[in-house]
């Protein structure tokens, strides 16, 4: 594969993982808020409710909490549900900042800002581990994933638009960097046999090419047309 075919590979499965991780929030997100909406129109009252609590030897086993301040607001709901335990802290106005769920398939961790909106989100599955990190518009701006295909890294900026992606796969390690259209411009890929970085204009020509190989390094320019017009060696 080329550093090109190599990165492309990084972005779509960084996609995937994009795809993978928003299903899972939304699902923890909506079965959390469902379940803290239920606890808090229940009407019981005081600083920790319990449901069908039990204390053995100083341990109180129960199904579901829910800690209150002082002022009686609802600061955090504890409970298990059908799919694992979870977890939801408020902040003083009622807003969700933090949320913990652990299920058969997955866990995740999720922080939220004043406004109710994700901005770092951590994810561990069967498939490996991931974490985004999104903005105040909720756009997407980082995301590494950790699995068998190695670790990678995406930035984006503030359209949204992939910017960089870091990436190690089977071959080697890869970097690569696209102007604000989205365009890749700069590929840079290492290997067991050989060093390549290319450069390319916004037409997605190649203009530039260094290897370097067991054979030595050689140095490739080209036209608008992508067509060779100096070589060395």
């Amino acid at each position: 594969m080329t550093v090109e075919e190599r990165l492309e590979k990084v972005e779509r499965e960084l996609a995937a993982a994009k795809l993978r991780t928003r299903r899972l929030l939304i699902a923890a997100g909506l079965s959390l808020g469902l379940l803290a909406l239920a606890w808090l129109t229940t009407g019981n009252t005081g600083p920790v409710l319990a449901q069908e609590a039990v204390e053995t030897d100083s341990i109180i086993q129960a199904k579901r909490f829910v800690l209150v301040d002082d002022d009686g607001r609802t600061r955090a709901v504890l409970g298990m549900t059908d799919s694992g335990p979870k977890l939801s802290m408020l902040d003083e106005n009622g807003v969700n900042r933090a949320v913990l769920a652990v299920t058969e398939v997955f866990s995740v961790l999720a922080l939220l800002d004043e406004n109710d909106k994700t901005r770092t989100a951590l994810t561990v599955s069967k498939d490996g581990s991931q974490l985004d990190q999104y903005d105040e518009s909720g756009k997407s701006r980082a995301q590494m994933v950790a699995d068998k295909d190695g670790p990678r890294l995406l930035l984006a900026d503030e359209n949204g638009k992939i910017r960089t992606a870091l990436g190690l796969d089977k071959n080697g390690p890869l970097l690569g960097l696209r102007d604000d259209n989205g365009i890749s411009r700069v590929a840079l890929g290492v290997s067991k046999d050989r060093i390549e970085l290319n450069l390319i204009d916004e037409n997605s020509k190649p203009r530039a090419q260094l290897r370097v190989t067991r054979d030595g390094p050689v140095l490739i320019l080209a036209d608008k047309n992508g067509n060779t017009i100096w070589q060395a060696p």
